[in-house]
């Protein structure tokens, strides 16, 4: 788990580059732990269950997760260096 300053310190950044909270959420904790499917992601991020899939649609339309398995869909992040890249060109 992250501790709760760190959390807030990326969400924020995240955020000032346009993505919401959910979605620096769900980034980050599948950098903690991954491949994870909607259900686990949900649990540990805090993102509501009946949000996640919603939030895990942009994520992987954005390039920023990608889904690796299929029944259940599990989940991995891009390295936050790729991240940084994206948000940087």
């Amino acid at each position: 788990m992250l501790a709760d300053d760190v959390e807030e310190r990326i969400v924020k950044a995240m955020q000032q580059v346009g993505f919401t909270a959910s979605d620096a959420k769900v980034y980050m904790h599948l950098l903690v732990k991954h491949p994870a499917t909607g259900y686990e992601i949900s649990a540990i991020s805090g993102v509501p269950r009946s949000a996640i899939y919603n939030v895990l649609r942009r994520l992987e339309s954005l390039g920023l997760v990608n889904a690796v398995q299929d029944k259940p869909a599990k989940y991995v992040p891009i390295s936050p260096e790729k991240l940084f890249e994206l948000i940087h060109t």
